[in-house]
């Protein structure tokens, strides 16, 4: 490829990529910052013990979360593959005929969260740490419904380039969800429900962004008919047949994820109620911004899965090299911002002079999780696009238990660093996972390459 050549499409793709990036961004960021204004008005309104049962139920939760998203992750790859190739009806079928499974997900999913306390009397946890958290889980647990639809519609949408759609979506939703927090957590109109309230606001607002889904796509869309979208669900089954096999290999994958996610917040759970507030307080605040890092991983491989479909290995180099660009700015910044503003961050979260206190040196290391979890979702993703199951689903599911959750007790009971020693491990441990995926990464290119020169 000449030199103005390859200026002009790193200029173009930077600028594609970029434009895809962006309203993924605004509308995950959106999402997360549901959650984290239910910890602000926690932080302000409710108890410590409020900020902890939060903390737990979402510790509970990432599993099934990951889990669902994984199961359904072929829609976002295979609808990106068709749009490389311009067969938009193949595009629409891709949400058409996965919307029964989708059901089937979410009703399993409710039906899980509605027995969460049998769980958590295994694991050993404390009588009040039980008993605060078991309530919210019922509660979040009738949002499943509504929160693996729209996880399907939204990546449908984005990997057709429609993601302005999503933001727009979920920025009235955010709105929404400040509203009913203000009103059940407050305290100001009746005493406060605290984390309960919360729980209630959250389930209320993902059936609101479900309601907008459905409307837009099967009744407001302008080019629906030439995606076929339609109710006619005779052989989903068959139809949806390649999307599944890909979701379930990544549904492996998300679940692997998800327990060695959740297991060292777990592990919180054994170091007391305080302490699982002050590591609830320091996750949300990464997560926000893991939440961008993410979004940079996913849109790049979407662009590169179209790349893929459309038989362009050139292109394949230039989205990884502009991603990859993209990845490390951001890593950087926000590990500046971790490390020189986490008093001022906490301030926001917190009146509670006492946790911000606590808080502020596990905040300050945050970023060791971000750049380790970050890395293997950029490069899983990668894999991904480039049309790859079972060797990332083997490396993802053999080294998340052994090296996150490993190095997290090592760290954390064994050589008795506490709370510092669960975020070095979990960061350490992702860190891990995302070299191995980025070496196998390279050779599935190597690979998709040299089949296009023969």
């Amino acid at each position: 490829m000449k030199l103005g050549i390859l200026q002009t499409t790193y200029l173009s793709e930077s600028r594609k990529l970029l434009l895809l990036i962006l309203p993924m961004a605004l509308s995950r960021l959106s999402f997360k910052l549901m959650s984290t204004i239910d910890t602000i008005f926690l932080g302000h309104y409710g108890t410590v013990g409020d900020i902890a049962y939060v903390s737990q139920a979402g510790a509970v939760q990432v599993p099934m979360w990951l889990a669902s998203i994984g199961l359904l992750s072929g829609v976002a790859i295979k609808t990106s593959h068709a749009m490389g190739e311009k067969n938009y009806a193949k595009a629409g079928n891709c949400l058409i005929s996965i919307l029964p499974y989708a059901f089937i997900l979410a009703i399993f999913s409710v039906v899980l969260c509605q027995f969460g306390k049998p769980y958590m009397e295994a694991m050993g946890y404390k009588t009040d740490l039980i008993n605060g958290t078991d309530i919210l889980l019922k509660i979040y647990g009738w949002g499943f419904f509504p929160f693996v639809f729209n996880y399907t519609f939204a990546s449908w949408l984005e990997a057709r380039n429609k993601a302005g759609v999503v933001t727009k979506v979920i920025t009235i939703a955010l709105c929404l969800n400040i509203l009913l927090d203000f009103v059940f957590v407050s305290g100001i109109f009746f005493p406060t429900w605290g984390s309960i309230g919360v729980a209630l606001a959250t389930t209320l607002v993902k059936c609101f962004i479900f309601v907008n889904y459905v409307s837009y796509i099967f009744f407001f869309m302008n080019d629906r008919k030439k995606f076929d979208i339609h109710l006619k669900l005779k052989n989903w089954w068959k139809k949806s047949h390649d999307i599944r096999v890909m979701g379930f290999f990544m549904g492996l994958s998300a679940v692997a994820d998800g327990l060695a996610f959740s297991i060292p917040i777990f592990m919180v759970g054994y170091l007391g109620t305080e302490s699982a507030s002050i590591f609830g307080l320091s996750f949300d605040v990464a997560y926000l911004l893991f939440t961008v890092l993410l979004t940079i991983g996913i849109a790049t491989g979407i662009r590169i899965g179209n790349a893929y479909g459309a038989s362009n290995s050139p292109l394949v180099v230039v989205v990884h090299n502009i991603g990859m660009f993209y990845f490390i700015l951001f890593n950087i910044l926000f590990a500046v911002l971790l490390i020189y503003c986490d008093n001022f961050i906490l301030h926001i979260y917190t009146s509670k002079v006492d946790l911000i206190e606590k808080s502020a040196p596990l905040l300050a290391i945050s970023w060791v999780l971000l750049v380790g979890d970050s890395l293997q979702v950029f490069f899983g993703s990668i894999c991904r696009a480039l049309n790859d199951k079972k060797i990332t689903t083997i490396i993802q599911v053999t080294f998340y238990p052994v090296c996150v959750v490993g190095l997290c007790y090592l760290f954390t009971f064994t050589w008795k660093m506490k709370l510092m020693g669960l975020m070095w491990g979990m960061g350490l441990g992702y860190a891990i996972v995302g070299v191995l995926l980025a070496i196998y990464s390279y050779i599935l290119y190597k690979k998709f390459k040299k089949s296009l020169i023969s």
